[in-house]
């Protein structure tokens, strides 16, 4: 009868089960398969009337999994076993098994599973393990009715029961509809939250189960309960510095009583037995409310971790005090307390004002306790931490002050923690401070062996980064050298050239930028100079040229080793305009240029054979203020040493100089009689060519604008004009060649943007200026006149001249000094 029963039941219950993702366990080697099942009630007529849903998941474990496993023949044994994996997911199943087999096993202690906690949902249950009964959802408002109690082991009893039935998320809905409930634990926990820390743990515990979904969130917030956790936990953690004290003070007490002061009475052993007993006890007492204290701390902590994903709602928990609640709370010894404080710091810390506050509460010196810990989770949050706060310059100081430079340098040994680690020690050594403490630990010797050993053409770009940082430190430079006995620099240049790493290129180039170190470059001559002819990766040419700039020593004849490698013309050659395009390795030529001057060979050769002066005249108002600026040290060093080229350089700076000062003036003109035209008749109503026009434009003397157009400069009348009779033209102006330069111009004086001569006597001779027969706006005029007053003669030709920007493009053709132009 009864087979009949449950026959028909089946005939209405519909039932499927959908696979999920596919992962591999924390710790055992096993697979973790997660499910879903779907369960639906139909009617006779087949609708569905009720349906559930329930995730769940699989734990296929794998004992025999080890090296000389075939994984391919495996992951298909699993899949075949397993009607939970597709068996599309033959390949994904076959990669997570060979990370299996080649997962390395732990090397810490035995009993260190035993000790080893994970931070998840699943929070240890403060109060279940003490009750011998199963709570059951229809008896809910008896577990209600239990929180009135006035007995405490009641209370304790029912809120226990409410926690276990919270912790199954199958409840949650049903919790949440009945009302009474949530106003009976809201109401027990805003009275009674400090008269009992198993009955605060338990209900807060409660409330951290609806945390865990997002849908819950808006329910927490209309009991106010985030602020009162907040209340507890500044409560809680100013309770346990009051017990610590007490355990201090006792704890000297014992030490005082085993060490008598001179002269005192000496207590006898009875005495002294019955104090030790008493106190230790006590001791004994304030460490287990510690204890369970730190149970509350974490689901509390949790609970606002989970209410914190609100952005507004974690800027009011901020507003709290939060950050120095969790500060203070790093004292504590709990790890699975501390990974989640830590955690919640690290979520806080990607915002400015919250790592400002971190700082400021010296967060360093707590956070440089615990590393290193024997809890891995607990280490790499820790470090992660860190390296938010690292980006702070104050902070970085504080860090090499702990004394966390040592402690991080040995974690790269560490390969679970070696990324960060490294990522932490880049940060480090970017202050020159800092760099000098490396010097005193064993990193520069690490890093050469891992840069060297790195598999693969390409060394990791954080472990080549803190390369290149300290080597450019003399002493860390020299410790690169010294390595494996004075083997270093030449394990890393023959490592850069044969996967062509312009990283490691770029290392090699900082360490040569030391007088201590270039000497020992001298061996590479040859093959750097070969290179530079030969190498058609722009990168890494870049950096073989910077470190030929930066030997800069008397032990290398320069003069043999540019005609050995015909350096000149290749310089040349990449100084035509296809090549200037790129501006980092035109400056890196234009330092070559730099450094070769300082010698008398190379120097007479660049200056009296080459037109290398020329193309640094070019140059010299280049687009690049880098370009620019070593163009301007090359130049001065060239004046000093030969007469013509240094007035042909500061007749080129002056003309540079006064193209920029006219600009600025006639963009100042125009903008001021804009300004009063605007002012006087309001630009809808202004007709430039209709009456009125010349009426507004007037000058003091009352003359007509064409006289205010004189050319600013004598030393753009360079074109041929026709000028009416009533023109002149004074010549003793402003000399075209630029033997006047701007600081020695004190005879002459600009009004209204005009030049106007003074003799001794102050007595003005007369104006400049000239006058135009044609329309003072025709646009063609006024385009002309604004091409000659910047570019000068010389600039005319120039079609390339962009007068749009104060420097122009590098010119394309032709030199202005007698270069060759082949």
């Amino acid at each position: 009868m009864e087979d009949a029963i449950y026959q028909d039941e089946a005939k209405y219950l519909k039932k499927r089960t959908k696979g999920g993702n596919i992962d591999v366990h924390p710790i055992d080697k096993a697979l973790i398969v997660n499910y879903e099942v779907e369960a639906t009630i139909l009617d006779e007529f087949g609708n569905p009337m009720v349906g559930e849903r329930k995730e769940s998941r699989k734990i296929i474990k794998l004992k025999n999994l080890s090296m000389e496993t075939d994984i391919r023949t495996l992951s298909k044994e699993v899949v075949k076993n397993c009607s939970l994996i597709h068996p599309s997911k033959i390949p994904e199943v076959e990669q997570l098994l060979y990370y299996l087999q080649n997962r390395k096993e732990s090397t810490l202690p035995e009993n260190y599973e035993s000790k080893k906690k994970v931070l998840s949902d699943k929070l240890e249950n403060p109060n279940i393990d003490d009750i011998n009964e199963t709570a059951n959802i229809n008896d809910l408002d008896d577990y209600a009715e239990m929180l009135y109690e006035d007995d405490i082991k009641t209370k304790i009893r029912g809120s226990a029961l409410i926690l276990q039935l919270a912790r199954n998320p199958d409840n949650l809905e049903e919790l949440f509809q009945n009302e009474s409930i949530l106003n009976c634990l809201s109401r027990v926990l805003k009275e009674e939250w400090n008269r009992n820390i198993e009955v605060t743990t338990s209900i807060i515990y409660t409330f951290f189960c609806f945390s865990s979904f997002s849908q819950f969130h808006p329910l927490i917030a209309h009991y106010k309960i985030g602020n009162l956790t907040v209340q507890i936990i500044d409560f809680e953690l100013r309770r346990c510095e009051t017990w610590q004290n007490e355990i201090d003070r006792r704890k000297k007490n014992l030490n005082n009583a085993k060490r008598p002061k001179t002269g005192s009475k000496k207590r006898t052993t009875k005495e002294n037995d019955t104090i030790s007993l008493e106190d230790q006890k006590i001791m004994n007492e304030l460490q287990k409310l510690i204890n369970r204290q730190e149970q509350l701390l974490r689901v509390a902590f949790y609970l606002l971790l989970n209410l914190a994903e609100d952005i507004k709602v974690e800027m009011k928990m901020v507003n709290k005090k939060i950050i120095s609640l969790l500060i203070q709370a790093l004292s504590r010894d709990n790890p699975d307390l501390l990974i989640l404080v830590v955690s919640f710091l690290k979520k806080l810390s990607v915002f400015i004002e919250n790592k400002n506050q971190m700082r400021e509460e010296k967060i360093v010196i707590k956070l440089a306790k615990l590393v290193p810990h024997e809890q891995e989770d607990l280490l790499n949050i820790t470090l992660r931490l860190l390296l938010n706060l690292s980006f702070d310059s104050i902070v970085r100081s504080e860090m090499i002050k702990s004394g966390l430079l040592p402690k991080l340098v040995n974690l790269l040994n560490n390969e679970n923690q070696r990324i960060i680690s490294m990522c932490l020690l880049y940060h480090l050594s970017i202050d020159d401070s800092s760099k000098e403490m490396f010097k005193f630990t064993k990193c520069v010797e690490m890093l050469m062996k891992m840069i060297i050993e790195s598999p693969g053409n390409q060394v990791d770009l954080e472990l080549v980064a803190l390369g290149i940082n300290l080597a450019l430190n003399s002493k860390c430079a020299m410790q690169m050298i010294e390595y494996s006995k004075k083997k270093g620099l030449r394990y890393l240049i023959k490592r850069a050239f044969k996967f062509k790493d312009a990283l490691v290129m770029k290392m090699v180039r900082n360490i040569s930028q030391h007088d201590e170190t270039k000497s020992f470059f001298l061996d590479y001559m040859g093959i750097l100079g070969e290179t530079v002819k030969s190498e058609t990766n722009d990168d890494f040419l870049i950096e073989v040229i910077g470190t030929l700039g930066n030997l800069n020593i008397s032990d290398i004849d320069y003069e043999m080793f540019l005609n050995e490698y015909n350096l000149v013309n290749w310089i040349k050659k990449m100084l035509q305009p296809a090549k200037q395009e790129d501006d980092e390795i035109v400056l890196q030529i234009v330092y070559v240029f730099y450094q070769m001057i300082f010698h008398k060979s190379t120097r007479e050769i660049i200056i009296k054979k080459t037109q290398a002066p020329a193309y640094l005249i070019d140059l010299m108002n280049d687009k690049n203020a880098e370009v620019r600026r070593v163009c301007s040290f090359t130049l001065d060093i060239i004046s000093d040493y030969d007469e013509d080229w240094a007035k042909k350089i500061q007749i080129e700076k002056f003309r540079h100089h006064n193209s920029q000062w006219l600009e600025m003036i006639e963009v100042s003109q125009e903008n001021e009689l804009r300004s009063r035209m605007n002012n006087r008749y309001g630009v809808n109503d202004i007709q430039m060519y209709g009456s009125g026009y010349d009426e507004l434009y007037q000058n003091p003397d009352d003359e007509s604008l064409d006289n205010y157009l004189a050319v600013q400069d004598a030393d753009a009348v360079t074109m041929e004009r026709n000028y009416e009779t009533g023109d002149y033209y004074h010549t003793e102006t402003v000399p075209y060649d630029g033997r006047i330069s701007p600081d020695n111009m004190r005879d002459y004086v600009r009004n209204g943007g005009d030049f106007e001569f003074y003799d001794d006597d102050d007595r003005m001779l007369e104006q400049v200026e000239m006058r135009n027969t044609m329309n003072p706006y025709d646009e063609k005029v006024m385009h002309d006149r604004r091409e000659i007053a910047i570019r000068g003669n010389d600039y005319y030709e120039n079609d390339n001249y962009d007068d749009s920007s104060r420097y122009p493009a590098r010119p394309k053709t032709g030199h202005r000094y007698n270069v060759d132009k082949n």
